[in-house]
């Protein structure tokens, strides 16, 4: 399917069987219908169909949509749009002909079409024409609803938001062509290429962990901790109490959102495991470089600029394919590879990593 805008009418579609439908949309903002019986839309509308009508030749046109954000009353484009039997066919095309004939001045030539058009080809028209109003439509958001749900789109990723960049795309590359004199035609894989690119770059700005006010660490949980062994790893430097008390609670906040991200299956095992291998990649970095500049200073200051560098730097290491935002990800995340000997801070210590 291609669809076309404002190219041989406000909206053209061609379909996968080669046949074209032609949609006239009519917004308004009054509480009037923008299809009234003289009207000149209406009768510029009928007249310009007509005779794309008669003069296509390599598609056939399925259908011709009349579409409005206002509600139609009893009239005759509500008639037109509800013809289906003969009979109502045959009083439609009797209306069209009387109205014709007393059109206002600015409508008087497109109705002199009609007026000209035979029997049989003006039968076969109106029966494609289609009114499409709001007493039919659906309320914005279960249109909107309706489309995210038949888009490719991952559960993990905001609907809304999709659409609403959609909508943004088409806009935008509608200026561009018409700037350029171009016509409007999208494709189905345009669409789909456009629809997956949004998708790409949403995927990139989601923040997988929750922000670090979300957490709430009660004194227990604190004292219980302080029995791990990462804290044995920071006595070894000499950290005081303060540095102790948030490296238990980045380690706590990290400890939960690890148990949340892999309950919830938006991490894999490898993911974390490809994790633990470039910190402590960066951290053996980091240990090679302190002790080759420590010159005369003691083991411990060596320990804590090492303990500095690794944690405190506000380096946030990615998770999967997604950058992170907090910290307490990064730094909770080497805490816990200290609590089992993957990594530690004195320099004098011999973990299982060098085993």
């Amino acid at each position: 399917m291609t669809v076309g805008v404002e190219t041989s009418d406000d909206v053209t579609e061609l379909t996968a069987d080669s046949s074209l439908i032609y949609e006239q949309d009519k917004f308004s903002g009054q509480p009037r219908n923008p299809y009234a019986d003289r009207s000149r839309n209406l009768w510029k509308t009928l007249s310009n169909w007509y005779e794309a009508d008669l003069r296509e030749n390599k598609h056939r046109i399925e259908a011709f949509h009349l579409v409005t954000n206002r509600v139609v009353p009893d009239c005759l484009a509500r008639r037109l749009g509800g013809a289906t039997d003969d009979r109502q066919v045959d009083s439609c095309i009797r209306e069209l002909r009387v109205i014709a004939e007393t059109l206002p001045q600015g409508a008087r030539r497109y109705g002199s079409r009609i007026l000209a058009a035979d029997a049989r080809s003006l039968e076969s028209f109106v029966r494609r024409v289609k009114l499409y109003d709001a007493a039919a439509a659906e309320p914005n958001e279960e249109i909107s609803t309706q489309i995210t749900e038949a888009l490719p789109i991952p559960s993990r990723i905001n609907s809304s938001a999709v659409l609403k960049y959609l909508r943004g795309w088409i806009g935008s590359i509608a200026r561009e062509r018409w700037a350029s004199g171009e016509q409007l035609w999208l494709t189905r894989a345009d669409f789909l290429n456009e629809l997956h690119a949004i998708v790409t770059r949403l995927e990139s700005y989601r923040v997988l962990e929750r922000a670090q006010r979300y957490f709430t660490i009660n004194s227990e949980e604190r004292e219980a901790a302080r029995t791990k062994h990462f804290v044995h790893h920071l006595a070894l430097v000499g950290c005081d109490d303060e540095d102790v008390d948030r490296a238990i609670d980045d380690y706590l906040r990290f400890c939960t959102e690890k148990t949340r991200l892999v309950h919830q299956g938006e991490v894999t095992v490898d993911d974390w495991v490809d994790r633990e291998g470039r910190l402590k990649r960066r951290w053996s970095r980091i240990v090679r470089t302190e002790r080759r500049i420590s010159n005369s200073r003691n083991q411990e200051e060596v320990g804590r600029r090492i303990l500095a560098e690794t944690t405190d730097s506000g380096h946030k290491e990615p998770l999967a394919s997604y950058d992170t935002r907090e910290e307490y990800l990064t730094s909770g995340h080497y805490h816990r590879l200290a609590d089992v000997d993957e990594v530690w801070w004195h320099p004098g210590h011999r973990g299982s990593s060098e085993e």
